[in-house]
């Protein structure tokens, strides 16, 4: 999960991840502060790095991990995507479509000159919109 606020991010992973994710994640985010935070919407483990494993231990014993080599890495993988679409301006095509971020396994695009900031504003989906209309006009501004 990731949540922006201004030029802040938050990002929420669901498990124990070990230290050397979660500066991973800072290091290579766009936002200008990024706090990463564990245990977040589950509990779901220790989230040990691949190198961990190889080095044996408490955390990345069956029981208090359930995950394999790389997991981990994936989750971080999943971070970084979330973070560029919420902090990059979006690639566009000479058609004017927006391209999605892109994750490990795609190609890049030919069209990384043609990128532009959209407002925030017009960032948020038609359902969020609507649902912030919706709670405005019962009287609960949230």
């Amino acid at each position: 999960m990731v949540i922006r606020l201004g030029d802040a991010a938050i990002v929420g992973l669901p498990g124990e991840a070990f230290c050397r994710l979660g500066l991973e994640i800072k290091h290579r985010s766009p936002a200008r502060h990024t706090i990463v935070a564990g245990l977040c919407n589950d509990a779901i483990g220790y989230l040990p790095t691949r190198e961990s494993f190889a080095q044996g231990g408490y955390e990345t014993t069956t029981g208090s991990t359930f995950y394999e080599p790389g997991s981990a890495e994936k989750l971080v993988q999943s971070a970084l995507v979330q973070l560029e679409r919420l902090f990059l301006p979006p690639i566009v095509t000479s058609c004017g479509q927006p391209v999605m971020a892109q994750t490990e396994n795609e190609n890049p695009t030919k069209h990384e000159s043609s990128r532009k900031t959209i407002p925030f504003s017009h960032q948020l989906s038609a359902s969020s919109k609507e649902q912030r209309m919706t709670r405005q006009s019962a009287g609960n501004p949230g």
